[in-house]
């Protein structure tokens, strides 16, 4: 806390990095607002009450991010009275309803925050009839996790279920704040501690072969991290051989996905160590469980593929590997990142990533058979710009059935916009031929 300024406090390291990426791409926007209808008897008085709760309740969603003395700080904010304001389109035709809700959705996401100086989550409550109304939350990724966006709907719910039958909500404990949780790391990363955590690290990379991606053109001088995004999928027989590939071996589809996705990496650099990036909730007490804020981190796994194994081979060593990595990523990514920089970027340990998502679509369970169901407010299917520290990103999402769900990123500067596609293409080929003959050797895996 700053003794002249008693409500500003330093950033966490997620903070840190979050800022310096907002920075990076001149406040361009890159958050994902997020569009519910709601269909039923649902009392907008209550659910102005109830996201009202929970802007009391958790410090993130009040949060600025202003220089104070010089250091970028946060700031918390009062919390305002009627923070859901309400948009009327019951007076509109039913198609034009729906053309003002697409535009609600894409004009939000066009729309940069002000972190240093504005609000870094935006609400509101459009009504098309008495029984039809759509919500918008739009959180920049400073204030708003994904585990957070689960802990975030749930706690709307529960306020509006009390503020709807007239009653107060119970008391619970109060979830850690973005605040604490700062001091918390100053307190625990010592300088020394620090530094003694580092050098594992720096050794580690020194000792890493360079991957040098299959690209489609020379690199061009970086001036945003822009990059390519392609939503797409495998086809549902892959998907479930992928799936029972997971059960004979005894690893979790991640696991699975991951290797194939190292395996994949191997034959097109023509490595065969390497490391890679994924997303973890980093919740360890309850205090985080219930919190909302950006406590997500990554967890970086060091892939081994020497001596030419089989994909079963593969398989077991990046189940260790991961294990290994879940012990070791405590170390916040900003401090890690900074720690370890060789001034090449990305940074080495941001340059591929891997992710698997495999929580359900956020439920929004609101009482008396209102029924709530996600707005998809996208454009025409195709590659799309978005913005992101890396040279190759997979997003997988898999909920136990069905297709296997991906989005695939790569950079501008290295990729046209089939970069994506090319990529999915290699992923496909490689997970194909691994279901068919988990004893597959990496040398007989498809190369480009």
């Amino acid at each position: 806390m700053n003794a002249r300024h008693p409500n500003a406090h330093p950033l966490t390291a997620n903070q840190e990095w979050e800022w310096s990426f907002d920075d990076s791409i001149g406040s361009a926007p890159y958050h994902r607002p997020v569009l519910l209808r709601l269909k039923g008897p649902m009392r907008p008085l209550a659910l102005r009450d109830a996201v009202a709760a929970a802007v009391r309740r958790h410090h993130s969603l009040r949060t600025r991010y202003p220089l104070v003395d010089g250091r970028r700080m946060q700031v918390v904010d009062p919390p305002e009275s009627r923070p859901l304001p309400l948009v009327d389109l019951s007076r509109l035709p039913a198609d034009k309803q729906e053309e003002a809700l697409m535009r609600i959705g894409r004009d939000d996401a066009a729309t940069p925050f002000d972190m240093a100086g504005g609000t870094t989550v935006r609400w509101a409550l459009a009504r098309l009839a008495h029984d039809h109304h759509a919500l918008l939350v739009s959180p920049h990724h400073v204030a708003v996790d994904l585990w957070s966006m689960s802990v975030l709907a749930a706690d709307i719910a529960t306020h509006y279920g009390h503020a709807a039958a007239g009653e107060p909500p119970p008391a619970r404990p109060g979830p850690l704040q973005p605040t604490r949780w700062a001091h918390t790391e100053r307190e625990r990363w010592t300088p020394e501690r620090l530094d003694a955590a580092l050098a594992p690290w720096r050794d580690g990379l020194a000792r890493l072969p360079a991957l040098d991606l299959p690209a489609d053109h020379p690199p061009a001088p970086r001036q945003l991290p822009e990059c390519w995004l392609l939503s797409t999928h495998l086809d549902t027989a892959l998907s479930d051989g992928v799936r029972a590939l997971s059960r004979r071996h005894g690893v979790t589809v991640f696991v699975a996905l991951l290797a194939a996705f190292h395996c994949m990496l191997a034959r097109a650099c023509d490595v065969d160590r390497l490391v890679t990036y994924s997303l973890t909730a980093r919740r360890h007490s309850r205090a985080m469980e219930d919190a909302v804020g950006l406590y997500a981190d990554y967890v970086r796994i060091f892939a081994d593929l020497t001596g030419d194994p089989t994909f079963a081979q593969v398989l077991a060593r990046t189940m260790d590997r991961v294990l290994d990595g879940q012990d070791t990523q405590r170390l916040p990514n900003e401090w890690l990142l900074r720690g370890t920089d060789d001034g090449t970027r990305p940074h080495p340990l941001e340059r591929v990533g891997f992710n698997m998502h495999n929580t359900p679509p956020i439920a929004f369970p609101l009482p008396d058979g209102v029924r709530a169901e996600a707005i998809d407010y996208d454009g025409p299917a195709g590659p799309v710009t978005t913005y992101w520290r890396a040279h190759l990103f997979f997003d997988t999402f898999d909920f136990g059935t069905g297709p296997i769900a991906m989005e695939v990123l790569t950079a501008k500067e290295l990729y046209a916009s089939t970069g994506p596609a090319d990529w999915a293409r290699r992923f496909a080929a490689v997970l194909a031929r691994v279901v068919e003959d988990d004893r597959m050797p990496l040398s007989r895996l498809p190369e480009r």
